[in-house]
């Protein structure tokens, strides 16, 4: 990596690291896709909310067209790219992604001469992995075909910088997520912790110390603090949220 790479990703992660604001993080992006040469770039991050439903945090500057095409028609469960960043943390190159339509019956090539027709006509994709569950992928694309050398140029930078970008994005979600509004006592805490472990109230009494009644007094404070309709559904919040998270 030359002195002018290795300058530019440090510009970039320190703006990262200061990012407060969406619009922020658009122009970081917007930077770095001007400084590399390429035309497009897409960050997408799916943050669970509960089992059944996530959060999306989307920047891009994607062909509006194709951006519909392709969420009209769920093209996400068949693109060769998504499917990858779903099982790997390594980038890919799109010019490779015929190698997971022969590896995972779901991928449909097609879906990567539909977007060359719609003007991303190559690109590289790194997947992300987030702290408390979440998925997604950054994804920097051109109008025209990568050579060698600078598919490896773009790899190092994507893997140096991917995960100030997603520690930015993921800054801005808990800034403005009702999860961080909620505060639980030291004691609901102690209480949840044991119910998670599949304790019941009278257990987590006697290792507490404290009385059966005390104990379901904090746990349904708990439930009310998460809007919760009982215990199960306030552990899996609390858990999703990463209000409470396993000992290391």
């Amino acid at each position: 990596m030359d002195h002018d790479i290795a300058f530019m990703i440090e510009r970039w992660l320190m703006q990262c690291q200061r990012a407060s604001t969406k619009t922020q993080l658009t122009q970081i992006l917007q930077s770095i896709v001007k400084q590399l040469d390429m035309d497009y770039y897409l960050m997408c991050v799916v943050s669970p909310q509960q089992l059944k439903s996530s959060d999306m945090f989307v920047i891009d500057n994607y062909p509006s067209d194709w951006m519909s095409h392709y969420v009209g028609n769920d093209l996400k469960k068949n693109d060769p790219v998504v499917l990858h960043a779903q099982t790997s943390v390594t980038p890919i190159f799109w010019q490779n992604a015929n190698i997971i339509s022969t590896t995972n019956p779901h991928a449909d090539i097609k879906i990567m001469q539909q977007a060359a027709d719609a003007g991303l006509v190559d690109g590289i994709t790194a997947p992300i992995r987030g702290m408390f569950g979440e998925f997604g992928l950054i994804s920097i694309a051109s109008k025209e075909l990568i050579d060698l050398d600078k598919y490896i140029n773009l790899n190092q930078i994507l893997l140096s910088i991917t995960p100030y970008l997603y520690e930015a994005s993921n800054r801005l979600k808990i800034n403005n997520s009702p999860a961080n509004k909620i505060e639980l006592t030291s004691r609901e805490s102690e209480c949840m912790e044991w119910v998670i472990e599949g304790k019941t109230a009278w257990e987590t009494a006697q290792i507490l110390g404290i009385s059966e009644r005390t104990t379901n007094f904090h746990v349904n404070n708990v439930i009310e603090k998460t809007s919760s309709s009982n215990r199960q559904q306030a552990i899996a919040k609390l858990l999703i949220s990463g209000l409470l998270k396993p000992v290391i």
